[in-house]
């Protein structure tokens, strides 16, 4: 009896242990104010943005902005330590038109810890694709940028261009 149960016992704790891990990437598409720990989400190919609504806030979240060489910077907050609150980026994706259906792969320039021992946070700084024109949301200078931690937690994060005009894009290394 106690040989069958084991299994069953064994696998609740890893799951347990699994889900207690957190990170969030802000600013978060969603969150207002402070993020908290159950403002993060795991990842979930379906819904890349986890409890975000894309289609209103887009608009209504706090954006970063890419300079002129595309590159922009996000905070990955950890709500305790391990590889579950990973602070590492394993996949950033941007999806030019700012509805969540098609992601290009972007370029991680630097990254976070892997296992840190304790909550934190550390910046990460990733590169838009060459070509790239954010025409997402009302002002058509949006991008969804999406982020997936190696603790398998993510959401996503709103990325604005300065303008449409052809000499920012050009700066930009973009296509009009």
């Amino acid at each position: 009896m106690l040989s069958s149960f084991l299994p069953v016992v064994t696998l609740a704790l890893s799951l347990a242990l699994h889900v207690k891990g957190h990170a969030l990437i802000t600013p978060a598409l969603g969150v207002t104010g402070t993020p908290e720990r159950n403002d993060a989400t795991g990842f979930n190919a379906k819904n890349p943005c986890g409890k975000a609504n894309i289609a209103t806030d887009l608009v209504a979240s706090n954006s970063v902005a890419a300079n002129a060489q595309g590159q922009f910077t996000v905070k990955v907050v950890n709500f305790n330590g391990g590889v579950d609150g990973s602070r590492k980026i394993k996949t950033a994706q941007v999806d030019p038109t700012g509805e969540g259906k098609t992601f290009t792969p972007m370029t991680i320039i630097t990254n976070g810890l892997e296992s840190p021992t304790s909550d934190g946070e550390s910046d990460v700084t990733v590169a838009l694709p060459p070509g790239t024109v954010c025409s997402g949301g009302a002002t058509k200078n949006l991008c969804l940028a999406s982020f997936v931690t190696d603790g398998n937690f993510g959401n996503c994060v709103g990325v604005t261009s300065e303008s449409h005009e052809p000499d920012h894009c050009a700066r930009l290394n973009l296509v009009e």
